[in-house]
């Protein structure tokens, strides 16, 4: 285990964990082989967005995709018979056409910055506490 491949199979696996909401773990195990990073870093790291944070983490990322679009968040209220008329397709497919590109700018960005953040923390702390390391076997030795 070297600090870069564990910061890099970090920042791989969060990059994922908000770029895709299914199959993260494949995606990222792939990529890290790829690339020769941290595999089981890689893919731990996707948990950071787990089924219980899958939705306000999407929602945020359209808000944030939103302001940066210029674009205010819609509501959307669907027919009372969904599940009876063909309609509700269509609904579906105009409300996945307005929340799209508001959506799709704010997972990038969740993802390249959760990415950097993830990278940077882990080689940062890695850092920490190796020096902290060899401070203690400095101490000892004096």
């Amino acid at each position: 285990m070297r600090r870069r491949t564990v910061a890099a199979g970090a920042a791989i696996g969060v990059f994922f964990a908000f770029i895709i909401p299914v199959g993260q773990i494949p995606f990222a195990a792939l990529v890290a082989m790829v690339l020769r990073v941290n595999i089981p870093v890689a893919c731990l790291a996707t948990f950071v967005n787990t089924p219980l944070t899958f939705g306000p983490v999407y929602y945020a990322a359209y808000v944030v995709g939103g302001l940066l679009l210029g674009d205010r968040p819609k509501t959307y209220a669907f027919s009372e018979g969904l599940v009876e008329d063909i309609g509700w397709f269509m609904q579906f497919i105009a409300w996945v056409h307005d929340l799209g590109p508001a959506l799709v700018v704010g997972t990038i960005l969740f993802s390249v910055f959760g990415a950097l953040i993830a990278y940077a923390s882990v080689a940062m702390g890695w850092r920490i506490s190796v020096a902290a390391r060899w401070r203690r076997r400095k101490a000892a030795r004096a």
